[in-house]
């Protein structure tokens, strides 16, 4: 999955932008461990109050892409394409996000099957080279 550009990025002072910020090292640290990451999971970790988090986590993954998205295309940055991290955030084991299932679906009507998905999306996420670079672009680590 290719990082989209939607309405935000990480950097602002909205509560999903604090929580982007606070999610993309956590998915940087599972990507470089070959881990993946429950939806609930990242939630607790961010945002440990939150009760209802599938409309939150939805934008906080959003901005997350449109970050990468900026950071690929600034004349700065040297290093590739940026994975999709976000595909490596799931619902349960083996099972993506149902925006994940739906942005990846090749006909409307049927799921891709997980090695299929694991293969496509998450892979790439894990062999990516350059996390720590993308860190040091975007938090001067």
């Amino acid at each position: 999955m290719k990082n989209r550009n939607f309405k935000r990025n990480i950097f602002g002072n909205l509560p999903t932008q604090k929580m982007a910020q606070k999610a993309l090292p956590i998915l940087v640290s599972h990507a470089q461990k070959d881990d993946i990451i429950i939806m609930r999971d990242l939630a607790k970790e961010i945002a440990p109050d939150l009760i209802q988090f599938n409309f939150t986590m939805r934008h906080v993954l959003a901005w997350i892409h449109t970050t990468l998205y900026e950071l690929e295309r600034s004349d700065d940055w040297n290093y590739g394409e940026i994975p999709g991290i976000t595909a490596m955030v799931l619902d349960s084991f083996e099972t993506p996000t149902k925006w994940m299932d739906k942005e990846t679906r090749v006909d409307p009507n049927t799921p891709l099957p997980w090695e299929g998905y694991e293969t496509d999306h998450i892979l790439p996420v894990f062999e990516y080279p350059h996390w720590g670079k993308v860190m040091d672009f975007l938090f001067g680590n």
